[in-house]
């Protein structure tokens, strides 16, 4: 019954779409005027006769007339309905029949009376019997003074409640501008045209009848999914951002339950449906008025049982589509329905006030990591949210935001008994009190110490919105109406990030994060997130990538793989509030935070700045004082969320308002996040990681705070000094130094240049300085590249028009030049053929004059300097690099050593060497594992894998493809000429059985030859055995087994008959000794176990039910046979 219902569904949603195309388009059909009792002589005119129109053309013409008028009506009123009917005929014995009916009604009136009603209902009959499984309606109760908007939802029969809603008839009105630009442009008709030609949901050609006002065309839903299932799915469903297999694997199941075992994937998926829907055709009736205006539209179904032929597999079902018009007119959208008057008179709910408690569980690998309790309440009223569209001005935003009500997330970290341990994350707002706090605390990261995680704090919504907009517009701006623009890096470099003004992929990021979640039994199981991928993905997705020390450390913060998330059914109408003033604040515990452990809801004065600064100078950061907390946060002063002055530290994110080139006192609001253990963690771990994050990225809250500042002009009079200076004033250097210029200013690289006003002094960095060439302004060009072009720089140090005297650089351009104009290869693969080319090093100085410097090339492979002919086969003027394994991973070098003004300098050109790699499975192996896939090898890009066939081994590629090679494999040493022997599986069959106590084992050789390349190598084979067990220790008493006794049965490869490896051990169980699957009593081999007193054998006597009767010291010998291979062994025990 399912799978009948799920075709008859999809082609439902094809229907109701056509149909949606004229939802907004509706007019009355203007009736024509008449004179009764006149007569009136008309010239003869031809009968109308039907025309054959091609499928593109009624597209494009219905589309066109659509565009011209887009209002609901002259009076915005309009009703919709649809109705079918899916009847269902079981054929079973005691099996009742079915039918569904399907009902979409609804009469708005989106003009002045502002009303609305709509209902979506799926009804089940079954024995007479009904019930509701889906129902959704929306109405409008009107009272004296005003009109309330109410949900009802009924899922599964359990009955309407009604919620809280909107005015659907507002809503129409509301959307209706950002509606209108729907029909503008071609891109539609391209789309619908497209749907024609490729997918074959319409028939080529339509008719135009009715004198010329309507328009009717032929559906054919059937070919639709025939279509599709010659498409590769491969392709569709990378479109959609789905995994095939996943998708294929997922179809598989759902049809097996619905008893179609043939469906085995998207193809098959397909052409059943095609075949179900062999016999349904529709027809739709688009009718326009005299006037070219639109009156409604009507689909024809029929769905021919036999269609005159043999009966069907699928005619054990009919569809009916009673109705499917869009018209003008009157309709009781509520008749027949399950919303009774008496539903209607319910108390509304809110359908986001709530309760709602659930569990999680993370895992590393299969182990639990740590246990979590989930808690929500919520008290929200999302429909305020509607008041956005068409007004997005950040004082409608922050309006809207204060009314949305309430919500509480709470995540716990808990004990095997549900007992608190920690709060891991905490997301709260009352949203009328302009804010929401986020508190998350992460597992430790481990680098040279435990460092916490902690992130977030209190977000004031008008600071988060300038923030966001910030980040998005390319020159930092927090808006439009900002007096100057922000400068987001305290040093004024600038830390927003750039944009294209490209809108993302919304939908495309959504798919790519939806890959790493899983709900395939979401009522059982929960939902499965694979939460270290999908972070890094989400990262990856925001520009921002983790490599190397930063993966570990994502890694240990996360501390699993895995998250299962189950959360029981929302209580609503039972939501209980937490105040505001109670929110854990523990995002502060860092020993750098000795301020104060409290994170502030409101900033109340910037204790460390000064608020008088130099014309010119937009680096805040130097009228910090006092000493920084975690590397960047300097003093404050702020209120908690419980309202109490405290003290606390933060950085600035971004300022506004500042002009610093008009002296005066001026009014700048500023950007605050307060210091939280991620930014003492990021400090502390910047010793060992290159880790750089935008001051401006909102991880730890965002306040606003308005201060004046005064910008003090320049004073001509003012003595200034500025110390550590270089007595040259006149530097010689060469393009090789271009990044080390501004230490060349220095006197002493180990202190600073400090200039001197008045009273005050002020260090000076990098970034004071303003460097000329040739007369223009290059500073910002040296600052990101150095002087890496020749010429003549002149450059000052200090701040706005306080300044120090000129240092002139003459930079000389010092370069390779290959002489014949060509270009190095980017890779050398071994046995390639290489032009060796010649260079001259070329210097160009500060006035453009071009030299030749004299130098001869010395060639390297990695570190190593080579004569050329142990680098490559020279042959009549060739270079073939030659076969040696030990030059791959390394570069080939050719450096040029000069003396320059600078001293003397390397040039050098690299090209990186590779070739055929192998790479070997672990240097241990075990008895009863096989070799398959134990070698690697990679050739032009190729990789294969070691496989035994038809009695000997082979590279074979995924794909199939064999290189040719010769492989070997020998016991104890290489040449040894004792050659190992395999079986069918790979396993080694024939082994040394060195009849012993104690460890087992032997070493393999191995050489693999091809292409003229040769590896070697070699591994340790341990067989099964067992150890004495003499000593006090490991002695045994009376009572014992001898379970657990024999040495790598673990390892010994076993597959059941689903193909899984499962693993193995040795016991005495219900069939004796052997060897079984571990934990159960299955026995998969025999082992014989015999006990000797001497030469006696004694196993009767000592030995019941697999444990030892009577102390002694004893001989235990071990013989088995696994796939023909025999193991043999012995070890003494001592009983007590």
């Amino acid at each position: 019954m399912k799978r009948r219902i799920f075709a008859w569904f999809i082609f439902v949603l094809t229907v109701v779409m056509i149909c949606g195309l004229s939802f907004v388009a509706c007019k009355k059909k203007k009736p024509q005027p008449t004179t009764p009792g006149t007569t009136q002589t008309q010239p003869e005119v031809p009968a109308w006769q039907d025309k054959t129109v091609s499928t593109t053309e009624i597209i494009n013409t219905l589309w066109d007339r659509m565009a011209a008028d887009v209002t609901i009506g002259e009076e915005k009123k309009f009703i919709a309905d649809f109705d079918a009917l899916v009847k269902v005929d079981r054929h079973i014995e005691g099996k009742e029949n079915a039918q569904y009916k399907f009902v979409v009604r609804a009469d708005v009136d989106a003009g002045e009376k502002q009303d609305g009603k709509m209902l979506i209902e799926l009804v089940e009959t079954v024995a007479q019997k009904q019930r509701v499984l889906f129902g959704l309606a929306c109405d409008i109760e009107s009272t004296e003074d005003r009109k309330e908007p109410y949900v009802y939802i009924n899922i599964l029969g359990k009955g309407y409640r009604k919620f809280n809603g909107y005015s659907l008839a507002q809503l129409i009105t509301t959307l209706q501008p950002q509606n209108s630009e729907i029909f503008k442009g071609d891109r539609p008709k391209t789309l619908f045209n497209l749907l024609v030609s490729v997918t074959g949901l319409f028939e080529s050609k339509g008719k135009l009848t009715d004198e010329g006002n309507t328009y009717v065309l032929n559906m054919n839903p059937a070919q639709v999914f025939k279509n599709l299932a010659v498409l590769p799915s491969d392709k569709i469903f990378a479109q959609l951002g789905i995994e095939p297999a996943q998708a294929n694997a997922a179809i598989q199941e759902i049809a097996k339950r619905l008893g179609k075992d043939k469906i085995v994937g998207f193809q098959t998926l397909c052409t059943e449906l095609s075949t179900v829907l062999k016999y349904t055709k529709a027809t739709c009736f688009f009718r326009f008025d005299a006037d070219k205006k639109f009156v409604n539209a009507e689909v024809q179904v029929n769905y021919n049982k036999n269609n005159g032929t043999a009966g069907e597999p699928h005619s054990d079902y009919t569809l009916t589509v009673n109705r499917a018009r869009i018209s003008t007119g009157t309709l009781n959208v509520f008749e027949g329905s399950g919303l009774t008057e008496e539903v209607r008179k319910q108390d509304a709910l809110n359908l986001l006030n709530f309760s709602l408690k659930g569990n999680a569980v993370s895992y590393k690998g299969e182990e639990i990591a740590h246990r979590y309790g989930i808690e929500v309440q919520s008290d929200l009223d999302a429909f305020e949210l509607l008041a956005l569209v068409n007004n997005t001005d950040k004082a409608n935003i922050v309006s809207t935001l204060k009314k949305l009500g309430y919500f509480h997330l709470e995540i716990n970290e808990v004990d095997n008994n549900g007992q608190k341990l920690v709060n891991i994350l905490t997301v709260h707002s009352k949203f009328d009190e302009g804010f929401f706090v986020v508190n998350a605390n992460l597992n430790d990261a481990q680098m040279l110490i435990s460092l916490p995680i902690g992130l977030g704090g209190v977000y004031e919504f008008e600071g988060l919105i300038d923030v966001i907009g910030m980040l998005k517009n390319a020159d930092g701006a927090a808006s439009a109406n900002a007096a100057v623009s922000n400068k987001p890096a305290l040093s004024g470099n600038g830390a927003s990030d750039k944009e294209s003004g490209q809108k993302p992929d919304v939908l495309g990021i959504v798919k790519e994060l939806l890959q790493f979640v899983h709900a395939d039994n979401f009522k059982a199981d929960g939902v499965t997130v694979e939460l270290q991928s999908l972070i890094v993905k989400a990262l990856e997705t925001f520009g921002v990538r983790l490599e190397g020390k930063l993966n570990d450390v994502l890694a240990q913060v996360l501390d699993c793989d895995t998250v299962n998330i189950k959360l029981q059914t929302p209580a609503f109408g039972t939501c209980v509030q937490v105040g505001t003033d109670t929110v854990e604040s523990g995002i502060r515990t860092a020993s750098a935070f000795r301020s104060g452990k409290d994170i502030i809801k409101e900033v109340v004065s910037l204790d460390a700045l000064k608020y008088q600064i130099l014309e010119g100078d937009s680096n805040l950061k130097r009228y910090l004082s006092g000493s920084y907390e975690a590397g960047k946060c300097f003093a404050i002063t702020g209120k908690n969320l419980k309202g109490e002055t405290v003290a606390t530290s933060g950085y600035i994110m971004a300022y506004e308002g500042l002009d610093v080139n008009t002296p005066g006192e001026q009014e700048v609001t500023f950007y605050i996040a307060i210091g939280t253990d991620l930014v003492s963690t990021i400090n502390l771990a910047s010793i060992v990681a290159d880790i750089k994050l935008s001051d401006l990225l909102p991880l730890n809250g965002v306040l606003k705070y308005t201060a004046t500042l005064t910008v003090s002009g320049y004073d001509e009079s003012a003595e200034i000094g500025i110390t550590n200076l270089a007595e040259t004033k006149e530097i010689r250097m060469d393009t090789s130094e271009a990044k080390s210029w501004f230490g060349k200013v220095k006197k002493s690289s180990y202190s600073d240049i400090v200039l001197k006003l008045k009273e005050s002094s002020f260090k000076l960095t990098e970034s004071d300085a303003r460097i000329l060439k040739d007369g223009t302004d290059v500073t910002q060009q040296v600052f990101a590249d150095g002087m890496n072009v020749a010429g003549t720089y002149t450059v000052t140090v200090g701040i706005g028009k306080y300044r120090s005297t000129e240092y002139t650089f003459f930079v000389d351009a010092v370069y390779l030049e290959r002489n014949d104009g060509g270009s190095e290869p980017t890779i050398l693969t071994l046995g390639d053929e290489y032009q060796l080319a010649d260079y001259t090093v070329v210097m160009v100085d500060s006035n453009g004059k071009r030299s030749e410097l004299t130098a001869e090339p010395v060639y390297k492979i990695g570190y190593k300097t080579m004569k050329l002919e142990e680098i490559f086969d020279i042959k009549d003027g060739v270079y073939t690099l030659k076969r040696n394994l030990d030059f791959i991973g390394k570069k080939f070098s050719i450096v040029y050593s000069v003396q320059t003004a600078g001293g003397k300098r390397e040039f050098t050109v690299e090209i990186p060497v590779t070739g055929p790699e192998l790479k070997k499975g672990s240097s241990v192996q075990y008895f009863g594992t096989s070799l398959n896939g134990y070698l690697t090898l990679t050739s032009d890009g190729t990789q294969y894998l070691l496989q035994y066939e038809s009695g000997k081994w082979v590279l074979k590629s995924a794909d199939g493809k064999v290189k040719s090679a010769e492989i070997v494999f020998e016991w104890g040493k290489e040449g040894s000429g004792d050659t190992v022997q395999f079986n069918e599986k790979g396993r080694i069959a024939r082994y040394p059985n060195e009849n012993k106590s104690g460890s087992r084992y032997a070493k393999i050789y191995y050489v693999l030859t091809f292409d003229g390349y040769r590896f070697d190598g070699s591994f340790t084979v341990y067989e099964l055995s067992v150890s004495d067990k003499t000593s006090w220790l490991s002695s045994l008493s009376v009572g014992d087994r001898l379970d657990g006794a024999i040495s790598y049965v673990n390892k010994i490869e076993y597959r059941t008959e689903d193909g899984q490896i499962a693993e193995l051990e040795f016991k005495y169980g219900g069939a004796g000794f052997g060897i079984y699957l571990k934990d159960t009593d299955t026995k998969v081999y025999d082992v014989t176990v015999k006990v000797f007193n001497g030469e006696e054998d004694v196993t009767a006597s000592v030995l019941a039910d697999g444990a030892f009767t009577t102390a002694g010291t004893y001989k235990v010998t071990y013989d088995l046979e696994i796939d023909g291979i025999a193991q043999n062994f012995f070890h003494n025990v001592k009983v007590k």
